[in-house]
């Protein structure tokens, strides 16, 4: 480094096999202590950052702001996913404890019910109704079974309707009586059909798999509550669900609820009516009119 300085500052090259001493003058001597300084400064000086124009700048700023909005976007839908799982796996919890306590509770009340006898006998009915209904069927979604619940809820009013008719009123005679027969067994007939075809294959839930195996959906099926304590409900909630105007449903089965009481009101008056003797006073029935 010194043989250069000497070069650069015009120091005269020395006679072969001689050496030339230099002294450097005073007004040099600080510049020959700063160059090592300067030169360890600028070996350890960062390197300089470039200047951005306005446009990149801002164009640079918008791409960190949209990517840090994607980052925290997906972390929301993460943190909802995993609530819905959890609240989805809540429910199945609550919906498998509820059946279970009921299936307890109706135990207590009744005895198994054991349909050996009639597994084997409606075996070759079962076997031409799986071509037709499959193995098993989604109760939630099946629109096949809402129709089929269309039959049963009108077996049910049958029932609900005309029994308390037939045991009040005189309405049995010789030329109705067939008739009568005829839809009653029709009645029971559909009764069967729903607990021996539809309802054994309902898939069910249990411990977060569908269980779609009709030997264990049969099981299920005879082992709950609504096979020894059937709910006559069920075929207004789903017919609700699927309906787009259900408030005309609504106000249909509130008037049925109404028309309902009236008829249970009317044969209660004339059970009263009968017990204290028809047109023995202005209160009780007349007798005039069809009863």
């Amino acid at each position: 480094m010194f043989s250069k300085l000497k070069k650069f500052l015009g120091a005269p090259e020395p006679p072969p096999g001689r050496t030339l001493s230099y002294a450097p003058s005073a007004e040099l001597l600080p510049v020959l202590l700063l160059l090592p300084l300067q030169r360890g400064l600028k070996e350890i000086s960062p390197p300089e950052t470039p200047v951005l124009r306005k446009e990149d700048y801002i164009r640079k700023k918008e791409e960190e702001w949209i990517a840090k909005e994607e980052v925290e976007k997906k972390k929301a839908e993460e943190a909802a996913r995993k609530a819905e799982e959890k609240k989805k796996m809540d429910e199945e919890k609550r919906v498998e404890a509820e059946e279970r306590l009921a299936e307890e509770a109706a135990a207590k009340i009744l005895p198994d019910i054991r349909c050996s006898c009639f597994d084997v006998l409606l075996h070759p009915i079962e076997k031409r109704m799986q071509k037709i209904l499959g193995d098993t069927i989604d109760p939630h979604t099946d629109r096949r079974y809402i129709a089929w619940m269309t039959f049963t809820a009108l077996a049910y009013n049958y029932n609900i309707w005309f029994c308390p008719i037939r045991l009040i009123f005189p309405c049995h005679n010789p030329s109705v009586n067939p008739y009568w027969i005829f839809f009653d067994v029709l009645s029971d007939l559909v009764y069967v059909t729903d607990i021996f075809i539809w309802q054994p294959r309902f898939q069910f839930i249990k411990a977060g798999d569908i269980i779609k195996d009709i030997a264990l959906t049969k099981a299920h099926y005879r082992k709950s509550h609504r096979f020894k304590i059937e709910s006559f409900f069920e075929f207004s909630d789903r017919l609700e669900s699927i309906m787009a105007k259900a408030y005309i449903w609504r106000v249909a089965r509130t008037i049925g609820y109404l028309l309902f009481a009236l008829h249970l009101n009317a044969c209660a008056f004339y059970v009263a009516s009968e017990y204290q003797g028809i047109v023995t006073t202005t209160w009780v029935y007349d007798g005039e009119g069809t009863a």
